[in-house]
């Protein structure tokens, strides 16, 4: 039986495997056509190839146990793989916008465009089924890195589609200049998802809280056990790749013994990562006052 990580490779490698081959023939088709929207889409598909080599370089090292110079594991790697694709994507949607402005003022023209209707026919069916695929992986394993990954097809999804009909639109009315004005659409498309992806990655690479949704149902789990506890502080919250660290403290009745308050604590994580998948929960314990009986539940 496959473990987490040997899914999450099998789903990268898929796509790189695929990348390749969309990438070599839209080169070849694009250089032959003259189609500079074929050629953005052949780029990006490139660029995929390389991240998608990062990926599974960054899976790799992010699925490592804790060592002596990373006590908190490696998971970080995972988002920050995620957030340098962002940056990369964000530098090729302006590479595009520049070569569209370039083919408009030039007046370069598509050449044979049967050619390019046929490969990117079957480029959009491909990249249809891949992108479906890995949306259901990302879910699943809660991976920002496929998530990523993902996003580089669903560019190739939309963009072809406006190549296909930039190519209808070519052929039947010879509106050359609509092959540089889709290109440049593209180009603003991958521009807003990478910042999307960069203000995402980056929460889990500056500690973010998690969202209000995850933290409630924390909340509301502690306070199941507010006949065991006095009350609970310090709650913190955050995510590194799929991966959720939790950590606070609870106050426990002086008279408690050692043992007990210890199997308190216990049942407290049980629960919590009953609720959560991959959780790292730490819980400081903490005496009431002896001079005070009782308390009140508090959140910091």
């Amino acid at each position: 039986m496959k473990t987490s990580i040997e899914k999450k490779w099998t789903s990268l490698r898929f796509s790189l495997i695929l990348a390749t081959v969309l990438a070599i023939f839209k080169l070849i088709i694009g250089i032959l056509i003259n189609s500079l929207a074929i050629l953005s889409s052949s780029i990006d598909n490139f660029m995929d190839i390389v991240n998608s080599f990062f990926n599974l370089m960054a899976l790799k090292k992010s699925e490592e146990p804790p060592d002596i110079n990373h006590r908190y594991g490696h998971t970080k790697f995972e988002p920050l793989a995620a957030y340098t694709q962002s940056l990369i994507l964000i530098a090729i949607s302006i590479y595009i916008f520049y070569q569209a402005i370039l083919k408009m003022y030039h007046h370069d023209i598509v050449k044979d465009v049967n050619i390019g209707l046929t490969i990117m026919l079957i480029s959009i069916i491909t990249t249809f089924t891949l992108t479906f695929y890995l949306d259901k992986k990302a879910k699943k394993y809660n991976s920002n890195l496929i998530k990523a990954e993902s996003l580089h097809y669903k560019t190739d999804l939309y963009t072809n589609t406006g190549i296909i009909i930039s190519l209808i639109v070519i052929k039947y009315w010879n509106l050359y200049i609509l092959d540089p004005i889709i290109s440049m659409l593209i180009s603003i498309y991958i521009f807003y998802e990478a910042i999307q992806l960069t203000f995402e990655s980056g929460k889990e690479l500056t500690d973010t809280e998690v969202s209000d949704e995850v933290r409630s149902d924390i909340e509301n789990i502690i306070n199941k056990f507010d006949n065991a506890i006095v009350n609970y502080h310090n709650l913190r919250t955050r995510k590194a790749g799929n991966k959720l660290f939790i950590d606070m403290h609870v106050t426990i009745c002086n008279n408690t013994t050692l043992e007990k308050a210890h199997d308190i604590v216990d049942k407290i994580e049980d629960s919590i990562k009953q609720r959560h998948n991959n959780v790292d929960v730490t819980i400081h314990i903490e005496p009431t006052d002896k001079k005070v009986k009782g308390g009140n539940k508090e959140n910091e």
